[in-house]
């Protein structure tokens, strides 16, 4: 049998996230096809709701071709060729051009467009066909991930760098931003580059509904799917959530830009409405008092409540209709999401009578606020959805 190469080791766990990382491990796979390899997915868990169908016929594609190998699964010809997979690309070019590919540094690999232009002398016109650039990206980021991962380059990091209308067209690089986010791993071998100063978009919140919309999710839900939605995501009465409002969705922004968010507590899930309870919260009682003695002395008199300062909690009743679950909306104003664990923010606490700031998750972060301003929530019901019902920092350090 053919070497084989496994993805559940390369990704670290045996399942993806999203489809972004699905389409990683096909260009992975497409690279192990090409130096004489298999890749191994026989481990992993594939939920096929996240992905489009075009990813669906490379999975098949590449399997008939002998690329992916999965224990039990016979290798069948799907009558698939390889001008039927838009999301493939033969990268047998590199073969040509692989002492030039990147600019290597001491310490890292660069590629740049402007690199490419410069000092491809063989398949210019392919690497630089900015319609092809979004595929060619995503499969040179694999052949340089798999060639450091077995050994056949020297490891270190691999910067891709987008600048001026590279970084303003952001459909080049959403793949390689999404998995950037989601695999720690990734980042130990590719690094986005990105001029900033170029985007006016929210990157989390563009990769949150380009994943919706990809795997078929942007569209009319009816109430009972709804309520089925979130369900399935275990938000139930008692839930601690986040509540997002959004505005400016239209034909040429279908996704709008989001406005606010808050923490909100689920009380009732009722016929055609949802009743909860939010927390505009975002900073520890020590974060407040910071905030006021960074005020200029002889005007603190007027801003004395920050010292005793409680979140205005309020009730409000949240039309069902109106309201998306995750990222499954079409054009509701508000929705619901679960809080992540992926998600990092310094918050500044006390602990056995020192203050510093300490790194926390976002699970753990709004426990510790709920807790120290005394919010009445079901904690177990919380550290049961967001920590398989283990203790969080407050449990351990919290001060009231």
């Amino acid at each position: 049998m053919e070497s084989l190469v496994s993805c559940s080791k390369l990704f670290q766990k045996r399942s993806f996230e999203s489809y972004s990382e699905f389409y990683l491990a096909m260009c992975i796979a497409a690279e192990c096809g090409r130096k004489g390899l298999k890749f191994d997915m026989s481990d992993m868990k594939i939920d096929k709701d996240i992905l489009p169908d075009a990813q669906i016929k490379y999975f098949h594609y590449l399997i008939s071709k002998g690329y992916i190998y999965i224990k039990g699964y016979a290798r069948i010809d799907v009558g698939i060729s390889e001008d039927d997979v838009p999301l493939y690309m033969n990268m047998n070019y590199i073969t040509d051009i692989e002492d030039v590919i990147v600019k290597e540094e001491n310490d890292k690999y660069i590629w740049t467009s402007e690199w490419c232009s410069e000092k491809y002398t063989k398949h210019r016109d392919f690497f630089l066909n900015i319609s092809n650039n979004a595929v060619m990206l995503m499969h040179l980021a694999a052949h340089m991930i798999l060639s450091m991962y077995l050994g056949y380059r020297e490891r270190k990091i691999c910067v891709f760098v987008f600048n001026e209308y590279k970084a303003k067209s952001f459909y080049l690089y959403i793949n390689l931003v999404s998995c950037s986010k989601t695999l720690d791993w990734f980042n130990e071998y590719i690094q986005l580059d990105i001029d900033l100063n170029e985007i006016t978009i929210d990157l989390d919140y563009e990769i949150f509904c380009n994943n919706g919309i990809v795997a078929g999710r942007n569209k009319e839900w009816s109430m009972q799917e709804k309520k089925d939605l979130m369900k399935k995501y275990g938000m139930v009465e008692g839930s601690v959530v986040c509540l997002w409002e959004r505005k400016g969705m239209r034909s040429s922004n279908p996704s709008g830009r989001i406005s606010s968010s808050v923490i909100a507590i689920i009380n009732e899930i009722g016929k055609d409405f949802v009743a909860v309870t939010t927390i505009p919260l975002n900073k520890t009682k020590e974060e407040v008092r910071l905030d006021f003695y960074n005020i200029p002395s002889d005007k603190r008199a007027i801003y004395s409540d920050l010292l005793n300062y409680s979140p205005h909690i309020s009730d409000c009743i949240l039309s069902l209709p109106s309201l998306g679950v995750e990222n499954y909306f079409l054009d509701e104003y508000k929705f619901f999401t679960l809080l992540s664990k992926r998600h990092k923010v310094m918050k500044r606490i006390t602990v056995q009578g020192k203050e510093a700031d300490v790194e926390m998750n976002e699970v753990d972060a709004i426990y510790w606020l709920l807790c120290q301003y005394e919010i009445d929530f079901d904690r177990e019901l919380y550290k049961s959805m967001y920590n398989s019902s283990k203790d969080l920092m407050w449990d351990e350090y919290g001060e009231v």
